[in-house]
């Protein structure tokens, strides 16, 4: 039992000691390590990484300049079209229009030719009962 508490008493102190520790690492700020801060160093003055970051940036621009492009070209079909859908629908009522004059004017001919058979009946002292088959037999 002696054993078993000293082996308790002993994890305390180690869980005290950790805990210790770890208070005070979040009390600092954090510091990059040497190793990191050599490697950074040498990247950034890599004469290659350089060229490659700077074609990169290039490369980034052209592909942006040609959204731009993209999206003024896409801009004047929408507005070509919707033009174009403007005219045909312009085209369109003036057709339906025609059609309806047309159907009118037939219309107002069809009853000026029955009003004008209507009136030579008339004239000669016929009605339209008068022109019945088979009536005058």
């Amino acid at each position: 039992m002696r054993t078993t508490e000293e082996v308790i008493a002993a994890k305390d102190r180690e869980i005290q000691e950790l805990k210790q520790l770890l208070e005070e690492r979040r009390g600092r700020p954090a510091t990059k390590i040497p190793e990191v801060s050599v490697i950074d160093q040498a990247i950034n003055n890599d004469v290659i990484i350089r060229e490659e970051r700077e074609r990169l940036k290039r490369l980034q621009e052209e592909w942006r300049e040609k959204l731009r492009q993209a999206e003024v070209e896409i801009s004047l079909e929408r507005a070509k079209t919707t033009r174009q859908r403007a005219e045909l629908e312009e085209q369109l009522q003036t057709a339906k229009a025609g059609l309806l004059d047309a159907s009118d004017a037939a219309d107002a001919a069809h009853q000026a030719e029955s009003l004008a058979h209507g009136r030579w009946l008339a004239r000669m002292g016929l009605t339209a009962a008068d022109q019945e088959p088979g009536r005058h037999l």
